[in-house]
């Protein structure tokens, strides 16, 4: 019983956040939101690990939304829900959210992307 316990939650952990793989980042900007009251929005382009180009959005208003730098990162994609969470490592302050982050040092934030289109 005890057994069943510990399974359960890590077979709705891998239902819940899809798939994960590494995915590689080709490009990542800032496209609005510049100031107070408005919340700042990075468009950012990924190679999937089945080659797939996805084109990823998110805004920066109650979550944490940042520019990538060009390179591999860990994520978990769930393309039927349209969501990619990518893991990415920077400083835990909010205020140096505006450059960019990446697998180097500091804390491991989950970042929610949303699927935007193909390019």
């Amino acid at each position: 019983m005890k057994q069943i316990a510990v399974l359960l939650p890590l077979l709705l952990a891998v239902a819940v956040f899809g798939e994960t793989q590494r995915i590689q980042v080709d490009s990542s900007e800032q496209t609005a939101g510049m100031g107070w009251g408005q919340p700042k929005q990075v468009s950012t382009h990924v190679i999937l690990a089945d080659g797939s180009h996805v084109a990823l959005w998110c805004q920066e208003w109650a979550r944490r939304c940042e520019i990538l730098r060009h390179g591999a990162y860990d994520a978990d994609v769930d393309l039927k829900k349209g969501l990619v969470w990518i893991y990415a490592q920077g400083s835990s302050q909010w205020d140096t959210s505006w450059a960019p982050v990446d697998q180097g040092q500091g804390k491991v934030h989950k970042i929610k992307y949303r699927v935007s289109g193909n390019w």
